[in-house]
């Protein structure tokens, strides 16, 4: 896994990829003030999720090594 700023450019990569497909599918439909609080909303996802791998998978990565450490 690499460095917790190689994750949060990851995040922030996906989400602007994913803006033309919030304005090609849901600006023409449901407007502007839906598309605008889709791409924050997926924002705000992929923030919380890059959070949780950044401070959840370290721990749980090093309580595995340590584990297949003692079997040996």
């Amino acid at each position: 896994m690499g460095t917790r700023l190689e994750t949060m450019g990851m995040a922030f990569l996906i989400w602007v990829c994913t803006l033309p497909l919030v304005g090609l599918f849901i600006l023409p439909w449901l407007g502007w003030r839906v598309a605008l609080g889709t791409g924050l909303g997926l924002l705000v996802f992929l923030l919380i999720l890059c959070w949780l791998v950044c401070s959840t998978f370290p721990s749980w990565l090093s309580k595995r090594v340590q584990h297949d450490e003692r079997r040996f």
